[in-house]
């Protein structure tokens, strides 16, 4: 798993966009990534996509990108965010 905080701004709007490049390189298009922007406060947003679709212009200052790994799962919740999962321990 991959945590990157604070990953776009005004002065780097494109790096974002090239290390999702990189990583497309090495990683599945099914790769779970998760935009966790505002965290903890009234306007908080979760978006789950993969590394397929994620795009660097989902994320600002306030968003924390979460990339998964061959081992991360998606778990769906009724009525709720969906949680990533990456197991610890490859069975």
């Amino acid at each position: 798993m991959i945590a990157l905080y604070n990953p776009r701004s005004r002065s780097r709007p494109g790096q974002l966009d090239l290390g999702f490049a990189t990583l497309r390189e090495v990683l599945a298009d099914g790769t779970p990534v998760a935009f966790a922007r505002a965290i903890g406060r009234p306007a908080e947003q979760v978006e789950i996509t993969t590394l397929a679709r994620a795009r660097g212009e989902s994320a600002d200052m306030s968003t924390l990108v979460l990339i998964g790994c061959a081992h991360t799962r998606v778990i769906e919740r009724q009525g709720q965010n969906p949680w990533l999962y990456t197991l610890r321990r490859v069975p």
